[in-house]
């Protein structure tokens, strides 16, 4: 068999081999005490659409996986998670740092409140918390990056809203982190907060969008999305659409990827 075969052969084995990190995320709890639906799903609901009595301040979140079935992620060098999520809140204010999202570890919390570290952008800013990112993110209150919008924890990359300054009501804005360990030390991290459709509504949408790079940290595992509306928001409904995380490649496709290159190196020996 030939180099071309057999990178053929490496090409469809990958092809193949589906992630086994990667699905829905369905484990929801929250400290809202105003009505919910849907927290054994990904598309859970907060509030019941009235003002007073409505979703309003809460935090909310949900380990990965299927309801019953959290999962963990342990992030091997070269691999990339990629957490998702729609969002979309009814009534209330326009505010850009009203609602924050974060994607981390929970450690050994029970009851959500401490967790190990993350990653929260919020606002103009990504912020690193207790993840040891040797910019003094080192603040133990994790989830403060969410009831604050940055507590204690380091910035690790600033950014500037295309189009509005500030989110808006009654719209579905589409979440995105990828972190991705590049080294034995260090991650890359994506994030995103982007309007429905924004490349058709332009102006009047709202897109943020953070890129930062070789961010020293030591934590590489992640279990959990969490997200925060402030009461600057005065939410009346807050619905989470699709939440959704994967990793890729998956350790098997790294394996094989190192398998085709000895195979090849070894065709060349020859």
């Amino acid at each position: 068999m030939n180099c071309l075969k057999k990178t053929a052969m490496m090409t469809a084995m990958l092809a193949c081999a589906g992630s086994l990190h990667a699905g829905e995320i369905a484990n929801w709890g929250t400290d809202l005490v105003n009505p919910t639906s849907g927290l054994t799903t990904n598309d859970p609901v907060f509030g019941n659409g009235v003002l007073d009595q409505g979703a309003e301040a809460f935090r909310a979140w949900s380990k990965f996986g299927p309801n019953a079935s959290p999962d963990s992620v342990s992030l091997a060098v070269g691999q990339t998670l990629t957490v998702t999520s729609g969002f979309r809140y009814t009534g209330g204010a326009t505010n850009a740092n009203a609602i924050r999202f974060l994607v981390g570890n929970t450690g050994t919390s029970t009851n959500n409140t401490v967790w190990a570290g993350g990653w929260t952008l919020s606002g103009v800013s990504l912020f690193s918390s207790n993840t040891n990112d040797g910019t003094g993110g080192t603040n133990t209150d994790v989830l403060s990056t969410l009831n604050t919008g940055g507590g204690n924890a380091a910035i690790v990359g600033t950014s500037v809203a295309v189009g509005t300054a500030a989110l808006t009501a009654d719209r579905i804005y589409n979440f995105t982190m990828s972190i991705t360990r590049d080294s034995g030390g260090t991650v890359d991290i994506v994030a995103s907060l982007i309007t429905d459709n924004f490349d058709v509504i332009g102006p009047v949408g709202y897109s943020i969008q953070f890129t930062v790079n070789d961010v020293a940290t030591s934590l590489f595992t992640y279990n959990a999305l969490a997200f925060q509306v402030t009461g600057q928001a005065n939410t009346e409904l807050v619905e989470v659409l699709d939440a959704q995380y994967n990793v890729t490649p998956e350790p098997s496709s790294l394996a094989l990827i190192g398998l085709g290159g000895l195979m090849v190196a070894r065709r060349r020996r020859k």
